[in-house]
């Protein structure tokens, strides 16, 4: 007999709804402790705290409530326990050549971080004559500095070296507003196809400026210009190919 109870015990449990869990706090159960006289700051810590809601929020709910005397405080709790939770954007895998690079601009009034930009390509010429060009949009960069021989700080994974980074001037056209770096020709072409490393995305070594990098850290590179540079238009054009920032470019002006 005692065997049979707990049989039909366990049968109850596992076919019955869970008998202590706390129910959702709804509308009414907000209202029910507002005309119990709790003040605002016990409610919004319930709310906060309730494992579930269920609220109803529309125009006429929130109408209600506020015709039946909750605050704007407690609505505003009810309204962020029910916004929608978005997930963590995923880790970018490291191995997949999808290497991410971030720059700032070293001044006398401290770090200025530099923004990524991407330009459209466009050709000009034919055949040995025919150079390519990445046209950035703008005439001028947002970030700016005075000093003749400005200091970058990099963060790279891999090494600063010759043929993946470049500290390249650019031209400024006044009629296309835009500023162009000459990144390829026939004769880097040719050079790619026999092995060089600056490949056939690098810019044309007549439109960089040479720059010595020292690691300072870890994956964080203190890169400044061997000469000094006349005002104009510049950047730091990262040449990784493959790559959400496969020939971007992180843009500054000299002033």
């Amino acid at each position: 007999m005692r065997q049979l109870v707990w049989i039909a015990v366990l049968l109850l449990l596992v076919l019955s709804p869970p008998l202590l869990a706390e129910e959702a706090l709804t509308n009414e159960g907000v209202l029910k402790m507002i005309s119990l006289g709790l003040g605002d700051e016990v409610v919004v810590a319930k709310i906060k705290e309730a494992p579930r809601v269920a609220f109803h929020l529309e125009v006429d709910d929130l109408v209600a409530l506020r015709e039946a005397g909750v605050s704007q405080a407690v609505i505003g709790a009810m309204l962020e326990r029910t916004k929608p939770v978005t997930p963590p954007a995923p880790l970018m895998p490291a191995n997949l050549g999808m290497e991410v690079v971030s720059v700032s601009l070293k001044g006398a009034d401290g770090e200025t971080p530099v923004s990524l930009i991407r330009g459209d390509m466009s050709s000009a010429g034919f055949g040995p004559y025919r150079n390519m060009f990445m046209n950035y949009p703008g005439l001028k960069a947002r970030t700016r500095t005075h000093d003749r021989r400005p200091v970058l700080l990099v963060t790279s994974e891999s090494a600063i070296t010759g043929g993946h980074y470049f500290l390249a001037k650019l031209d400024v056209d006044d009629d296309d507003g835009v500023r162009s770096l000459k990144i390829s020709s026939a004769k880097s072409g040719l050079r790619a196809a026999f092995g060089s490393d600056r490949g056939l995305m690098a810019p044309d070594e007549d439109w960089v400026v040479p720059f010595e990098a020292v690691e300072e850290s870890p994956g964080l590179w203190r890169v400044t210009a061997k000469k000094d540079l006349q005002p104009g238009e510049y950047g730091w054009y990262v040449n990784l190919g493959a790559g959400i920032q496969g020939a971007g470019l992180f843009d500054f002006g000299v002033d």
